[in-house]
């Protein structure tokens, strides 16, 4: 049963990096990944608006909708990494935390597209977006049956690259 919805912008090297990672580590399930470009997101996720969630990762936590690091925070709580992201928890670090957040995720697009250059990736300007696509992303096999009052479907991590295809 899952019990964090993570709702990431599937056109950022940068997020479908984390997702790989947090999805490689999600043997028990408890993450359910949400690309923010579904055709149906707006049907699936009505309390969740997509705009915001682009400029400020969004998440759901056992039905409650949460933001920016706290998304973080519980991602990797719940993957067996929470040393790792601690800090943002604590009263001294947390104000610099969000702050540092804010700045990333300002300029999110920016770092992406350097990212994607660094990393030789193909880029997506021909369709108006700002980010780049990962030629090549390795994706985990786990598949995240959503639960506990959201839509009963089934989203599988493996299909981020067929449906980012399938938009191009």
């Amino acid at each position: 049963m899952a019990e964090l919805t993570l709702f990431f912008d599937g056109n950022c090297p940068l997020c479908i990096a984390e997702i790989n990672a947090l999805a490689k580590r999600n043997s028990k399930q408890l993450i359910q990944f949400e690309d923010l470009h579904q055709n149906d997101f707006a049907t699936q996720f009505p309390d969740i608006d997509r705009q915001e969630a682009m400029r400020v990762i969004h998440g759901k936590l056992r039905g409650k909708v949460i933001t920016g690091i706290d998304v973080n925070y519980h991602a990797w709580r719940l993957v067996g990494k929470e040393f790792w992201v601690k800090p943002l928890a604590w009263r001294l670090t947390r104000p610099l935390a969000k702050l540092g957040y804010r700045l990333f995720a300002a300029n999110r697009h920016t770092i992406s597209k350097l990212y994607a250059k660094l990393t030789k990736q193909e880029t997506l300007d021909k369709q108006g977006c700002s980010c780049a696509i990962p030629t090549t992303v390795h994706q985990s096999s786990h598949t995240n049956k959503v639960t506990d009052g959201l839509p009963n479907t089934e989203h599988n991590i493996d299909s981020i690259d067929s449906k980012r295809k399938m938009r191009q």
